[in-house]
């Protein structure tokens, strides 16, 4: 579900939990969980790549969840560090991927791996420019990720002040009905 993906422990929300205090429980895990993955994103490790982008895509959902205290644009306006982090790691994650499909692919029957080698060459190639794009974006995004999240929940508006007072609770199981009659008007497409 759409609040399960904050994954906070289960103890530290309570039913009386305010939308405020939710907050201040949920966002410094999640930006733990991007930093703890630091390291091996910068040995260009696969799976530190793809662990980095699940916690930043978590920390993204999280931060969604909580939309109705700020409204899209005020979000936007504070989070430019995290959707180009995601952005960084997804060019290479999606290369990763490819990567590894097109060898799948290749050992499937005897000679096709040679045929696609130029393919893989190009893909590697690819993969390596986008993890040297990726390095000054975790320069500049990381040191700020934390410090972006405290100044959103500083920015509160007058208009939704309501909403900060809200038992978290109570805003999750509105946005989880907002996402089922989303996902039924899909349905006729």
């Amino acid at each position: 579900g759409v609040c399960s993906m904050v994954k906070a422990k289960p103890e530290t929300l309570k039913i009386e939990t305010t939308v405020a205090e939710a907050m201040r429980i949920i966002f410094p895990p999640r930006v733990k969980d991007i930093l703890q993955h630091e390291k091996a994103v910068r040995k260009s490790d696969i799976e530190g790549v793809h662990d980095m982008r699940v916690a930043t895509k978590r920390l993204r959902e999280a931060v969604r969840v909580f939309r109705p205290a700020f409204g899209r644009a005020r979000m936007n306006s504070h989070l430019s560090h995290m959707e180009a982090l995601n952005d960084a790691l997804g060019r290479v994650r999606e290369l990763d991927v490819m990567n590894l499909q097109l060898k799948a692919l290749g050992e499937r029957q005897k000679g096709l791996l040679d045929g696609l080698q130029p393919l893989i060459d190009h893909v590697a190639l690819r993969r390596d420019e986008a993890n040297e794009s990726l390095l000054p974006v975790l320069d500049e995004a990381l040191p700020y990720l934390e410090e972006d999240l405290v100044e959103l929940a500083q920015d509160r508006s007058k208009k939704r002040g309501h909403v900060w007072k809200l038992p978290f609770v109570d805003m999750c199981r509105e946005i989880i009905l907002r996402r089922i009659d989303e996902a039924f008007a899909l349905e006729p497409e």
